[in-house]
This record gives structure tokens, sequence and C-alpha cells, in this order.
């Protein structure tokens, strides 16, 4: 590990003693994680002005790294912002966590699809007929695990023929519940994923093969592996 990168890791960990689950996978050496767990929180004025420095001295030499890294840094340091106590809006957040600028939508683009829809659904309550209508397309969840199976299996099979992941590569699927999201990808190392599966909220089959691939292959899990 470079000395940059050393010091970023310890950065991110300080900043998880403030942020439970700031850092979403650590992979890195054991020792270091021990040595930050057992310190003190720095305080957070400190912790910004070493996110300043690292962000000043990103290594230069990779263009798209540099780019990258400077991404985070600038998440990194928006974090500890909100963690002082600032004040930072909703959009303005989203830009300096994802480095994108969402545009409100008008409903008026959305009214001819709406129009297509009641067309369909001749004249019913579009409302109810949609949830009707994905009501006929819920998976039962005594049948969810078999049917994720056959999903990962065939997600996995098509991810290896346009990329390669490594050998012993390897994912979980557990079904859980009273989770804020569907599903959620915790990478453990060693090319090992848990994927968990939220049965508290209706899963249908429309969009499960989407759930398993943005979890698992060609998503999160092939993303960390």
């Amino acid at each position: 590990m470079t000395a940059w990168g050393e010091e970023y890791v310890n950065l991110v960990l300080r900043v998880e003693k403030h942020f439970e689950g700031f850092v979403d996978a650590y992979c890195g050496p054991h020792k270091v994680k021990a040595r930050i767990s057992k310190e003190e929180k720095n305080p957070l004025d400190d912790l910004y002005c070493e996110a300043e420095h690292l962000y000043e001295t990103v290594p230069h030499k990779d263009v798209s790294r540099r780019i990258y890294l400077e991404k985070q840094m600038t998440g990194i340091m928006t974090t500890i912002r909100v963690l002082q106590g600032e004040e930072i809006g909703y959009t303005r957040q989203i830009e300096l966590f994802f480095d994108i600028k969402p545009e409100k939508i008008p409903n008026s683009r959305f009214e001819k699809q709406k129009q297509v829809l009641q067309d369909i659904f001749k004249g019913e309550n579009l409302t109810e007929a949609l949830e009707k209508w994905r009501k006929t397309k819920e998976v039962p969840v005594g049948i969810l695990q078999k049917c994720i199976g056959v999903l990962h299996e065939e997600c996995q099979k098509r991810s290896k023929k346009m990329l390669s992941l490594p050998e012993g590569e390897h994912v979980d699927f557990v079904l859980v519940e009273n989770k804020p999201w569907s599903g959620y990808n915790w990478y453990l190392g060693d090319y090992t994923s848990r994927v968990e599966i939220n049965t508290d909220i209706p899963l249908y089959i429309t969009g499960l093969p989407t759930l398993i691939a943005h979890e698992a292959y060609p998503g999160h899990h092939t993303e960390h592996a």
C-alpha cells in the first residue's frame, strides 16, 4: 500500500467511528483496522483537514484514477461536513456525493405513457389496475430461494462470457426481514459476497432478474471481486 493509500484508509476508518456503516466493505490489512478500532474518535475538524490534505495530494500519474479519487475525497469531505452539522441542500448533496446533477422531470412527460396504460386497462382506475397486475407477478416466499438460484446461475454464466471472473468467486443469497431495502450486497473479501434479499417487500418476477443482476452478476459482487 502506498503512503497516500494508507492515509486514505486511516481516514475512512476514522470517519466510520463517527458514522457507523460509512465503510461498506473493508478488505484492507486487518492490522490497520485493528489499530484504528482502538483509537479514540478523532475530532471532525481534524478529519476534515486530513481529507483536504489528501484531496490536494491525490496521485496524478493516471488521469482517470486521479479523477476517481478526487470524487471519492469530495464525497468523504461532504460526509464530514454533514456530521459537523452543516446544512447542505438535498440536491447539492447528491451532486457532491455522486457527481451528478439531478433534474426534476415534469409530470407532463409521463402523460402520454399514462394514457397508453389507461387504454390497455380500458378506463379502470389505473392505480388499482396496476396493483392487481403486479399481484399476478409476485413471487411467493416459498419458492423465492429456488427462483433466485436459477437466476443466480444464469446471470453468472452470462457474466463469465463478458468478464474474467476470478477463480473461486462465490455469492450466498440469504432471505432476511426488517430491512429498508429490497436487496443488499455485503462483500466479505476473498471474492465472496453475501446478498441479502428482503422478503418484507413484495418481489415480482418482472423485477427479480434485475435485482439479482444488480447485486451479484454483473453488479456489485462482480465489481468488488
